[in-house]
């Protein structure tokens, strides 16, 4: 099947689903502004201290722990349209199924800087932020660390 045919179907199941008991919505996302190119060129890995970094890119949008005795510095933004299909489907008289469906979950785009005890940077990188900051994961037990 060509790509318009899945995109007919996926249309024609929206509309159905929309009549007769869904909600299609539409939603528009904005949160912050990208760093300029320019700011983040200022920033010199080993050298610019964090009172330097913040003078130059404001505040951030989150501070994070890092390595124990140093810092990461997160800034994020988002600038979309998103589409959405609730539908809920009556099972009996007194319970619902409800089925939602996000079409804007992608990773938020922003910059990270990370800096070691010193508060002088350590280095940056900007993209994803689901790719520059790893899963938080909950500290093991004595037990399992071995302690």
């Amino acid at each position: 099947m060509r790509q318009g045919g899945h995109r007919r179907t996926a249309i024609g199941l929206v509309l159905v689903a929309t009549a007769s008991s869904g909600c299609l919505s539409y939603h528009r996302t904005r949160i912050d502004e990208p760093l300029p190119d320019a700011a983040l060129a200022e920033l010199v890995d080993g050298r610019t201290t964090l009172g330097q970094c913040l003078q130059v890119l404001g505040a951030p949008t989150a501070v994070l722990e890092y390595r124990g005795d140093g810092m990461a510095l997160v800034w994020s933004w988002q600038d979309e349209d998103q589409w959405g299909l609730e539908v809920s489907l009556p099972v009996s008289d007194q319970a619902n199924v409800n089925f939602n469906l996000d079409l804007g979950a992608a990773d938020r785009p922003g910059a990270v800087l990370w800096f070691g005890q010193d508060l002088v940077l350590e280095r940056w990188r900007r993209g994803r932020l689901g790719e520059l900051i790893p899963r938080r994961v909950r500290p093991a037990s004595p037990e399992e660390s071995g302690g």
